[in-house]
């Protein structure tokens, strides 16, 4: 296994637990990877080397054949295209509304369950939804966040 502590050898299922374990348990420093080009930095090498390429050498060859956008990843470009398509495949089974997205799915789900995250620190009022956090600190206390 790749992700094994070399101090204790407790194995890992991802890289950054095995990151973290070595500085709370062993104290060691965690290595980072500074961009050169911005103030960004990175746990891995791997990491540093996609931000350079995606977001400064802006290598994006994978072009959306409906509109002019391009994206580093195919993946990426594979989430671009539920915009061309409409295809709405993540259903909810409390009121079956349809997204074209999971996550806008799982933000939906906040809803059902109540999760009011989102508080105004004027009134106490809460929200499930940023949107409406915005919409009320806007048009009650004519604040733009």
């Amino acid at each position: 296994m790749l992700n094994k502590c070399g101090y204790c050898n407790e194995k890992f299922d991802k890289h950054k637990k095995r990151e973290d374990h070595l500085v709370k348990v062993h104290g060691v420093r965690s290595v980072t990877f500074n961009c050169q080009a911005c103030e960004k930095t990175f746990m891995t090498q791997r990491a540093l080397r996609d931000h350079t390429k995606r977001d400064h050498l802006m290598e994006k060859h994978h072009a959306c054949s409906e509109c002019d956008k391009k994206f580093y990843r195919p993946c990426e470009l594979s989430k671009h295209m539920v915009k061309h398509t409409g295809i709405k495949n993540y259903k909810c089974e409390v009121c079956l509304k349809a997204f074209l997205r999971w996550n806008t799915l799982r933000e939906h789900l906040r809803i059902h369950a109540n999760d009011r995250r989102f508080k105004c620190e004027h009134c106490g009022q809460t929200f499930v939804q940023k949107c409406s956090w915005r919409g009320h600190m806007r048009s009650k206390h004519g604040e733009s966040v």
